[in-house]
């Protein structure tokens, strides 16, 4: 059985790793790494897996907001129509992982022109990542990052750059 993104067994574990954290707190053993693992812990006890569309909408338009704001990748994508665009990028992102057929296009193709470098790839898989592991965690999670990695990878090698 699972409870959010963690096998019920592993929940349980984690509340009686973060139940005996806080009880060497209650005793005296206050230290950085106690408080910031309880925190963790916490933290990842409260999410759950990508599981839905909905789920991809969230990460698309939580990530999206962090490269319109970014210094690095706002400038590059300060075209983009994104009332047009966020859909599509719902669409590819759900036929990927839920096996959907919301997505047709050559998303290679529309990054072809973009004055764009491994900067700015290490740059888009860094706020990727950080959005996942802020709202998600379990499988479908990691599998969206090992994508997310391989995209880049690929179209890295395609535009010609140096990985």
């Amino acid at each position: 059985m699972r409870i959010g993104g963690l096998p019920f067994v592993a929940l349980a574990m984690l509340s009686l790793i973060v139940g005996l954290l806080a009880g060497l707190q209650r005793i005296g053993w206050r230290n950085e790494i106690i408080e910031t693992s309880i925190i963790i812990l916490k933290n990842n006890m409260d999410k759950h897996d990508i599981i839905s569309r909905n789920d991809i909408i969230a990460l698309v338009d939580s990530f999206y907001e962090k490269v319109k704001a970014n210094a690095l990748l706002g400038p590059v994508f300060s075209h983009v129509d994104w009332p047009k665009h966020l859909p599509v990028m719902y669409g590819f992102w759900s036929s990927m992982l839920l096996g959907e057929t919301s997505y047709s296009g050559n998303p290679l193709q529309s990054h072809l022109p973009l004055p764009i470098d491994s900067t700015h790839f290490n740059q888009w898989l860094a706020l990727f990542e950080a959005t996942l592991d802020e709202l998600f965690a379990g499988e479908r999670t990691e599998e969206t990052r090992m994508r997310a990695r391989a995209i880049a990878g690929v179209f890295q090698h395609k535009m010609g750059l140096k990985i």
